[in-house]
């Protein structure tokens, strides 16, 4: 019950607790000139679409993305990027 006279049920109540369900979430490869592979939680053209943002701003500016598994923010230069590429899971 809820203040005066309202009623308020939350799902909870109703369901139970809820599950927790895996999302997937397409990753994607960034393969470095220094030869290290770095896993991005995010599909391959919005990588694509930062790296190039980047690249075409100001000198220095980074591309900021999320490194996949730790959920830790990482900032990359696009002149450093080889390649990109679909993770494999």
């Amino acid at each position: 019950m809820s203040g005066t006279g309202g009623h308020l049920t939350t799902v909870p109540e109703i369901a139970g607790d809820p599950k927790v369900d895996r999302v997937s979430v397409a990753t994607t490869m960034v393969l470095l000139v220094t030869g290290i592979e770095i896993e991005i939680d995010a599909p391959l053209d919005k990588v694509v679409k930062e790296l190039e943002d980047a690249e075409r701003s100001s000198a220095g500016t980074l591309a900021r993305l999320t490194q996949a598994g730790t959920g830790e923010p990482i900032a990359l230069n696009a002149a450093h990027v080889v390649a990109v590429r679909p993770a494999n899971h």
